[in-house]
């Protein structure tokens, strides 16, 4: 499928970045929802290299490990990459392990035994159509699945195997080309700690995979952005100026979620672009009833997915924080917390380190002492209006 890249607007240093990345490792990209990552994986499939062969597979919804390698194997169908015929030795496989079956027939069920030995053929196939070039399968919501295999489906040794085959596929295949780019809006490292915590997995099934996060965009690619949505919806704006512009970025930290957002609402409520209409658009979505803004992500990312204990202490660290619009330093933390409850320190520092891996929180380290605060100040206010 072809996209339309007029409409994916910047990015274009993070595009760089991960294909750098992907000629020798593959990639787990982590980052909270409404950030632009489809787009930006839509842009890595839209832009890349002749040597690249991108495929782009969304797996939120699925319920099991047969499933997602039936729908790997449909989705490369569809896009070309793999053909009846062509691909002999998952082809071969097919009709002696799934007997009675034409292979354009299969079925779902008929994966359920074997989708191990599937999805090892299904990449050998792969690689033998597309020869000489680096595959690259982007797997979009890949942490929010494996998290439901185990949570909700109750499938735990089945997540763990998926998980240690990709890897092994990833040693075995990966000097042949085949790169992944594993991505979600909850980390990979929640569903690890899950395993290791509850289910004795010791595995280090990632330690072969490059780490990379989607921040906000870069000031340049925010005031594109900005200026391509005035265009676009013929917006005036006054002073039409780049302080007016960067205003309207600052306020919203270059959010790209968030720029388009406030420029609706100012299209919608006061048809001109100004400090004062920028203002007043980001303290009412801040100030919003429901979930205007998506910022309850946020709080239920915390409570769906962290442990009991952990949830309450990273919650009361963040009321806390949000008062604070500069650095604090970690000690007066431990000492908000020590002053409510009993706690070590060694616990408050997992708090913290885990809110910051799980890009809630800023780090700076100054003569070895750790400072925390909210790593976006905009959420930082809708979290002090609500809970602070």
């Amino acid at each position: 499928m072809a996209y339309n890249i007029s409409n994916i607007i910047g990015r274009d240093t993070e595009v760089k970045k991960l294909l750098r990345v992907l000629e020798t490792h593959s990639i787990v990209l982590s980052s909270h929802r409404r950030m632009g990552k489809t787009y930006l994986l839509k842009k890595i499939k839209a832009t890349h290299p002749d040597n690249i062969v991108p495929l782009f597979l969304i797996v939120e919804g699925k319920s099991s490990p047969e499933e997602f390698v039936y729908d790997l194997y449909r989705c490369l169908q569809e896009e070309g990459l793999i053909t009846i015929g062509k691909s002999k030795r998952f082809h071969n496989w097919y009709e002696k392990t799934i007997a009675g079956q034409e292979i354009k027939e299969m079925k779902l069920p008929s994966f359920r035994p074997h989708w191990k030995e599937a999805l090892r053929k299904i990449i050998e196939g792969l690689l033998e159509e597309q020869k000489g070039k680096t595959i690259v399968i982007m797997i979009d919501e890949f942490p929010i699945m494996l998290y439901k295999f185990i949570m909700e489906y109750k499938l735990v040794n089945e997540a763990v195997e998926l998980i240690d085959t990709l890897r092994e596929i990833r040693q075995v295949y990966g000097d042949r080309g085949i790169r992944f780019i594993f991505c979600g809006s909850i980390g990979i490292n929640v569903v690890l700690e899950k395993l290791k915590k509850s289910h004795n997995y010791a595995g280090e099934p990632l330690n072969d995979m490059s780490m990379e996060i989607l921040d906000a965009m870069n000031i340049g690619d925010a005031k594109k952005l900005v200026r391509h949505l005035i265009e676009v919806k013929e917006i005036s704006i006054e002073p039409d100026n780049d302080n007016t512009i960067d205003e309207l970025c600052k306020s919203v930290d270059s959010l790209p979620f968030y720029i388009d957002l406030i420029i609706k609402e100012i299209d919608v409520n006061q048809s001109i672009i100004s400090p004062e209409s920028i203002k007043n658009e980001v303290e009412r979505l801040i100030l919003a009833a429901g979930n205007q803004g998506q910022f309850n992500h946020y709080t239920d990312r915390i409570s769906t997915y962290y442990e009991k204990d952990m949830g309450k202490i990273s919650r009361k660290t963040l009321n806390w924080l949000s008062t604070k619009e500069n650095f604090v330093d970690e000690l007066e933390i431990f000492n908000m917390l020590a002053g409510q409850q009993k706690i070590e320190e060694d616990v408050v520092r997992g708090v913290l380190k885990k809110l910051f891996d799980d890009l809630y929180l800023d780090r700076k380290i100054n003569r070895g002492k750790r400072f925390y605060k909210f790593k976006y100040n905009l959420l930082r206010k809708w979290w002090m209006v609500n809970f602070g």
